[in-house]
């Protein structure tokens, strides 16, 4: 999804994590796979939803590219709550399944720590 409703999604209130993703993407051109938000009319009824679509995509795009090993590095809190379909957990059991990637995780929780003006 372009990246100002990707950011209303995922920061809600953390004002400074949402400045360091804008930061991140000033003057670049993000990948997307539409141009607006949930999933195309032609998607609605696969029973994804526009996270695990795009999870699958970008994991999929990984394995095109010419690179003999695939690192899918994950920030996650090693936990399953609150992780529905297309969250970090789901994605790390994608790629693991797959047997092609080499998952390495940042564990989030000695991150919490840290003061980024959210």
């Amino acid at each position: 999804m372009p990246p100002a409703e990707f950011a209303g999604k995922v920061f809600g209130g953390l004002d400074g994590w949402r400045r360091r993703f804008f930061d991140l993407v000033q003057g670049r051109q993000p990948r997307c796979l539409s141009d607006q938000e949930g999933l195309p009319r032609w998607l609605q009824a696969s029973g994804f939803n526009p996270w695990e679509r795009g999870n699958r995509w970008v994991l999929e795009m990984a394995q095109t590219g010419s690179a003999r090993t695939i690192t899918l590095l994950a920030l996650w809190d090693g936990k399953d709550t609150g992780d529905a379909r297309g969250g970090t957990s789901d994605m790390i059991q994608i790629a693991e399944k797959a047997g092609v990637f080499d998952v390495r995780v940042i564990d989030a929780t000695q991150l919490l720590a840290c003061d980024c003006g959210g």
